[in-house]
């Protein structure tokens, strides 16, 4: 199953119960009654999973085009309720695998270069997150390190965090994940700008953002979470 070895959930098809059980003569008032509640939970188990597989199916209407909506459409005929499970082994199974030049893209997505005056931290978390989903779509995961050392060297190489980062080396004991470097650096870069002392020139990118702030309470703010680091 392509869907449950991506996502690691299974998707489970109730049986389309056939129509409601006649009363048995050998069968007391009390067990009939129970062969018709039990029909009726499978029948709202079928008719959810029904509804369910048609709202994936609009979904995927509007999330794809083209040759996409040709094949999903092409199976909507299938009485069925796992059209969509369908469909999406089908993609996958025969566009899902990624070509040289697509691996090569996601590599440089997952090192671009990072301008602290041109965006804020968490569009930088978000590519690598966004580079380790690709990755594992394609049935090369990252290891988690992988992501770590991604992140680190988009930071290292802006030049302007050096306190942040040697705190972090200092209090890694090799047990830290990506999340825990994540949730570290988005605090840490955060005090940095609403310190609100950075100019362009100090960010290396002079012209891009305006000039420094003179507010002499933000810098003591600044230098003061720099202590603490």
């Amino acid at each position: 199953n392509t869907y449950l070895s991506i996502t690691g959930e299974n998707i489970a098809e109730p049986l389309d119960p056939p129509l409601v059980p006649p009363t048995q003569a050998n069968l007391t008032d009390y067990e009939n009654d129970n062969l018709k509640i039990l029909w009726s939970r499978q029948k709202a188990q079928w008719d959810q999973s029904v509804n369910v597989n048609l709202a994936l199916i609009d979904f995927a209407r509007s999330a794809f085009d083209g040759e996409f909506q040709r094949t999903l459409n092409n199976l909507i005929g299938v009485a069925s309720s796992s059209i969509f499970l369908t469909w999406f082994n089908n993609i996958f199974d025969s566009y899902g695998k990624a070509a040289p030049k697509d691996i090569t893209a996601n590599e440089n997505k997952l090192n671009l270069p990072w301008n602290p005056a041109q965006r804020d931290f968490t569009s930088v978390i978000r590519q690598i997150e966004d580079a380790s989903i690709f990755s594992s779509f394609i049935g090369q995961p990252k290891a988690d390190h992988d992501l770590s050392n991604a992140a680190l060297k988009i930071v290292t190489d802006t030049g302007m965090f050096p306190s942040q980062l040697m705190t972090w080396y200092e209090e890694d004991d090799g047990t830290k994940t990506f999340n825990d470097l994540k949730l570290f650096l988005i605090a840490k870069i955060n005090v940095w700008y609403r310190a609100g002392c950075t100019t362009a020139a100090q960010a290396g990118y002079a012209g891009n953002v305006e000039e420094e702030v003179s507010n002499e309470a933000a810098e003591q703010e600044y230098y003061a979470a720099l202590k603490n680091f």
